[in-house]
């Protein structure tokens, strides 16, 4: 599998050394470990993807690096995005602020204080599609809120259901990325 993502090229040629001269292979498996565990060995691109979403990893392209960024209002936050992905950048993390964490609307007395503080304030749908529209940026958010996942996933169009590849995109539990 390594060697059709790699077009041909020798996957040996993957292994490389510290400074201290120590070899480090591109992936190791059950035989490689000292220790005796007896869970089954999973590859890299491969579903559940615990090795990673590529079959040969970040050794043929760098990690992207996202910016976790995301201001008082959804234009503001919009044009930093774009402004951002025009100079180069490769991914982006939507801040949100405490409220849109917490499932509540900007006018909701519970949240008085909060909207727009540290991330930017999303209410609906529409406020979503603003904060993306013309952005291919990830999507992240540290709670469990399913409603408002729900509405990112239907935002970006993403409402059917996602295929290995793209479960692979998610980190952990909590975290949701994907593309718009």
């Amino acid at each position: 599998m390594a060697k059709k993502a790699m077009k041909g090229k020798d996957p040996e040629k993957l292994i490389w050394h510290t400074p201290e001269g120590i070899p480090i292979k591109p992936l190791y498996l059950k035989d490689d470990r000292k220790c005796d565990d007896h869970r089954k060995p999973e590859l890299p691109g491969q579903f559940p993807f615990t090795r990673g979403p590529y079959p040969t990893m970040y050794t043929q392209r760098p990690w992207t690096i996202r910016q976790y960024a995301g201001f008082s209002t959804v234009e503001e936050s919009n044009k930093f995005y774009k402004e951002n992905i025009k100079a180069g950048q490769q991914g982006l993390s939507v801040a949100f602020d405490l409220a849109t964490h917490r499932g509540y609307d900007s006018d909701n007395p519970r949240v008085f204080g909060d909207v727009g503080m540290a991330g930017v304030a999303v209410d609906s749908v529409e406020d979503m599609k603003q904060v993306l529209a013309e952005n291919n940026v990830a999507f992240e958010t540290s709670g469990k809120n399913s409603i408002f996942s729900a509405v990112r996933w239907h935002s970006s169009g993403q409402d059917e259901r996602l295929d290995d590849h793209e479960r692979g995109r998610h980190s952990c539990p909590g975290h949701v990325h994907c593309r718009s």
